[in-house]
């Protein structure tokens, strides 16, 4: 009976500390993603000793650095995600990102073509890639970027290589694509494109006919996408 009594009080001193190792690690892990910059940064490492495996805590981590203007231990925590999650698209972007962010454009090169090497669709990494590729003056690679996010549909790309074929930058002069490609983007939306095509039918610009009525028409759309009355 001896035994008994000692087995149970054991069992009943270690459940409540287990019970609060469990609520602290569930309590750093929210406290790494809700809090910002350095307390985040202690909760964080804490909650990644507690579960390594976190590839979530390991992203938020190198952003909680960033926050805190770390910047060599935000590009070394996020190189960590890339070096264990080769395969994975998102720690390549968050890396880019970051050297975007930093204007360190020559070094988000190589992670920002990773990404699109794992997802070759993904907006995301497109529409960043035509940022860091134009600030490394890669014209071509910015259009042909910026073709293929168009033609997923994205309509920032869709005026971005409209630009490309009426200026020449980073392929030839086309100025029947670059109607096409305007009057798409902004059928789609946008609304810089809405300028563009009031002004060519004001004008007669980019080979478009001057048309008063039509360019009233994109006016008007501009204005009430810009919730203008």
């Amino acid at each position: 009976m001896k035994r008994i009594a000692i087995f149970v009080t054991a069992a009943l001193l270690l459940t409540p500390a287990t019970g609060f190792a469990a609520d602290k690690k569930a309590s750093n892990a929210s406290q790494c993603h809700s809090l910002k910059a350095k307390p985040a940064i202690a909760a964080c490492l804490a909650a990644i000793k507690a579960d390594p495996g976190s590839k979530a805590l390991r992203r938020r981590l190198g952003f909680a650095y960033l926050e805190a203007d770390l910047f060599t231990e935000s590009i070394s925590a996020l190189r960590v995600v890339t070096q264990r999650w080769p395969n994975e698209w998102q720690g390549h972007f968050d890396l880019a990102s970051v050297y975007g962010f930093l204007q360190a454009y020559p070094s988000a090169v190589a992670p920002i073509e990773a990404a699109i090497q794992i997802e070759p669709d993904n907006l995301q990494s497109l529409m960043l890639a035509t940022i860091i590729f134009r600030n490394v003056r890669r014209d071509e690679r910015v259009f042909r970027i910026a073709l293929k996010a168009a033609r997923l549909g994205e309509r920032d790309a869709m005026f971005m290589t409209s630009y490309h074929y009426e200026s020449g930058v980073g392929t030839k002069n086309d100025l029947v694509q670059a109607r096409y490609w305007v009057e798409k983007a902004a059928a789609a939306g946008h609304v810089a494109a809405m300028d563009q095509m009031t002004k060519a039918y004001l004008h007669g610009e980019m080979g478009f006919k001057p048309d008063a009525r039509k360019a009233e028409v994109w006016a008007a759309r501009a204005r009430k996408a810009r919730n203008l009355r």
